[in-house]
C-alpha cells in the first residue's frame, strides 16, 4: 500500500509516496509528480529514506560522542545547550563568519536571486531580501 508523506531528511520536506508493507514498514519511496511545488522531484537522500528508516544502525535518540570515542545517550535539550555553547565559543573566538549552516537540499527551491545573493555573502538579517531566511 502507498501512503502520502513528507521526506524528513532535510528542511525542504519534499512530498513523497511511501510504499509500506502489511506491518507498516516503509519499503520504497517516490516523488509526488502531481505536487506543484516539487513536481515529483526528490533527491537521492529521500530515495533511500526507507532503507535509512529501517536500518539497524539508525539512531533512535540523541547521542553524544564521549572522549573515548563511544556514543552515549543525551537528552535533546542538553544536546542543544551543548551545541549552542560550543558554537557561541567559536563565534566569540573567531567571529560570526566562522560558522556555517547546512540546510539540506533547500537551495534548489529558493528564488535564484536570493540563493545566489546569499551564497555570494548575505549581508544578514537586516537586509529585507534575507529576513525570511535568518
Amino acid at each position: 500500500m502507498e501512503k502520502l508523506s513528507l521526506c524528513r531528511i532535510c528542511s525542504a520536506q519534499c512530498p513523497i509516496w511511501v510504499e509500506v508493507d502489511e506491518a507498516g514498514v516503509p519499503t520504497a519511496a517516490r516523488g509526488d509528480r502531481f505536487n506543484p511545488h516539487s513536481e515529483g522531484f526528490f533527491c537521492c537522500k529521500g530515495k533511500y529514506y526507507p532503507a535509512m528508516h529501517t536500518s539497524d544502525r539508525r539512531f533512535l535518540h540523541s547521542q553524544k560522542r564521549m572522549p573515548d570515542g563511544k556514543l552515549s545517550p543525551i537528552s535533546s535539550g542538553q544536546a542543544i545547550r551543548e551545541v549552542a555553547d560550543r558554537l557561541q565559543a567559536i563565534i566569540y573566538r573567531y567571529g560570526r563568519r566562522a560558522v556555517a549552516v547546512y540546510t539540506g537540499t533547500l537551495f534548489y527551491q529558493l528564488p535564484h536571486r536570493l540563493s545566489s545573493h546569499c551564497l555570494d555573502g548575505c549581508p544578514g538579517p537586516e537586509n529585507a531580501l534575507c529576513q525570511r531566511y535568518h
